[in-house]
């Protein structure tokens, strides 16, 4: 038999379960009105359990929706039953402050004295919505990275591959320019070869620069000084209605950078904020600084995954132009992405790779309407020491009779052109297809060799190894690298070595030359 003193059990069991239950409980009966609420409800919501009991259950519910709950209320209650609401889409619920926040809502149909009520259990997943939007954030920047990634090296390998082509076909060119009389008709056309060779070179050598495996001759640089030397340069290259401003930190130090491939990125970010002024015109902002880039920062940016948190330089480059909207942000470092009428070149991309290859990174904010803000960050060395310059070489290579040149490179038309080339200038060239054989053919003639030409990329021992070799059992022998690439492929042990000579492809005679007279001249200052 049901009393009224079990009936008051049970209201103040169900009382107690959901003021214990972990989550908001809300109880409204069949016309919407409140008439239980938990801890939780007045911790989530920031009302008073007064302030809600005895009010239209609206007063919870976002602006939008408040209106029209009154409708989806009645729907359910002629046909109430277990429901969740929220996990599919976007729900929102009202603080008593104004606030919107998402939420998850399980609604369940309950029996009273008065008609068919309804539990709510409301959850406040706030956080989960916000680590979901971190996650699919950090995923999209690594699908990216690893877009602009897999772009680089597939660029670094066509760029390399076609230096190859455009050795053999320099050195060629060149050599039948030396035996072709001055006035032979020809030597116009052999011009147009050579022209249009090193036109192409620029652009692997562009390629290379977005692949981070550009050729760099690092040097110390005080960033504030090089853009000050820079600035009429600059100023010629912009509109006259745009206004260059500078703002330059007293703490900006030294960093070691290749002075040109700075010049590239600083020329590159200055000319695209040009072009993204109004006809109008507009303002630039070129700064310099120094600063703490924290592993959360970088995180942002567009970077290499060999950057480390630390102190860091950083170049500003702003613009009062249209700004960028973030599906343009997501694509402007791809090669050959603009948003002009015709792309001009890698742009961007090339700055990526230039900044990517001295381990720095670039940050990217911009707002329609508003401008664009670019931060280049390169490491600042600890060490402030100024470098030395390089010795003057030795006067110019002669003739050499009867002296000796290991060649070694797998390309047979690289390798045929450059030992013509050698053989003008009086060498005997000894002929390797790659770094294994090239250190056999050592131990045969090494008390012969003047110097060895190795190649860095070779099948079945590269130059780098093949290199080692030799300068272990001939240390005195000069040596002469030949790369596509650049010398960060060397392995530290023959960085160190201050007798090495890097010989960038493609090389004309006169640098084929050079080369040798730097690599005798270590020889003889021994």
């Amino acid at each position: 038999m049901v009393t009224r003193s079990n009936l008051t059990a049970d209201a103040d069991l169900f009382r107690l379960v959901v003021e214990a239950a972990p989550n908001a409980m809300v109880m409204i009966d069949g016309n919407g009105v409140i008439s239980l609420v938990n801890s939780q409800t007045e911790r989530i919501f920031g009302y008073s359990r007064s302030e809600m009991i005895g009010e239209p259950v609206e007063m919870l519910i976002n602006r939008g929706l408040s209106s029209r709950h009154v409708q989806y209320r009645d729907a359910y209650l002629l046909k109430p039953e277990v429901r969740s609401m929220g996990a599919g889409r976007e729900l929102l619920a009202l603080r008593k402050d104004g606030t919107e926040f998402p939420v998850e809502i399980g609604l369940n149909p309950i029996p009273t004295r008065n008609g068919v009520g309804v539990l709510a259990a409301i959850v406040d997943i706030s956080e989960r919505r916000k680590a979901e939007r971190e996650r699919e954030e950090l995923e999209a920047h690594v699908r990216h990275s690893q877009k602009l990634e897999s772009l680089g090296v597939l660029a670094g390998g066509i760029a390399h591959d076609f230096n190859n082509l455009l050795a053999a076909i320099l050195g060629n060119a060149e050599i039948a320019q030396s035996r072709l009389p001055l006035n032979s008709p020809a030597n116009t056309y052999i011009n147009n070869i050579v022209t249009a060779s090193q036109r192409a070179a620029e652009l692997t050598r562009q390629m290379l620069a977005y692949s981070g495996r550009g050729r760099f001759e690092v040097k110390r640089l005080n960033v504030a000084q090089a853009v000050q030397e820079m600035s009429e340069l600059l100023r010629v290259s912009l509109s006259k209605k745009a206004e260059l401003r500078f703002s330059f930190e007293e703490s900006t130090p030294e960093i070691e950078v290749d002075s040109a491939q700075f010049n590239q990125v600083l020329l590159n970010l200055i000319t695209n904020a040009n072009e993204a002024l109004s006809e109008a015109g507009g303002v630039i902002a070129v700064g310099t600084g120094l600063m703490h880039a924290s592993t959360d920062y970088l995180s942002a940016c567009a970077v290499s995954g060999t950057t480390e948190p630390g102190i860091y330089a950083y170049i500003d480059v702003k613009d009062s132009g249209a700004g960028m909207s973030t599906q343009t942000i997501s694509r402007i470092f791809d090669p050959f992405f603009t948003t002009k009428f015709t792309g001009r070149g890698l742009g961007l991309s090339a700055v990526l790779g230039i900044v990517r290859g001295h381990s720095g990174a670039i940050k990217v904010e911009s707002v329609i309407g508003e401008g664009t803000h670019f931060r280049v960050l390169l490491p600042a060395p600890d060490n402030q020491t100024a470098a030395s310059d390089k010795t003057d070489l030795a006067p110019e290579v002669s003739k050499h009779q009867n002296s000796y040149v290991l060649l070694a490179d797998d390309e047979e038309l690289v390798r045929h052109a450059t030992a013509t080339q050698l053989e003008s200038m009086g060498f005997n060239v000894i002929h390797a297809v790659n770094g294994k054989e090239a250190v056999l053919l050592h131990k045969e003639y090494a008390d012969k060799l003047s110097a060895a030409i190795l190649d860095l990329t070779m099948p079945q021992m590269d130059g780098d190894e093949a290199a080692r070799q030799i300068v272990q059992r001939s240390p005195d022998l000069p040596i002469i690298l030949t790369s596509g690439y650049s010398t960060q492929d060397l392995s530290l042990h023959l960085r160190d070595n201050a007798k090495l000579v890097i010989l960038p492809k493609p090389a004309s005679m006169a640098e084929l030359s050079a080369a040798i007279k730097e690599a005798l001249s270590h020889n003889k200052s021994k």
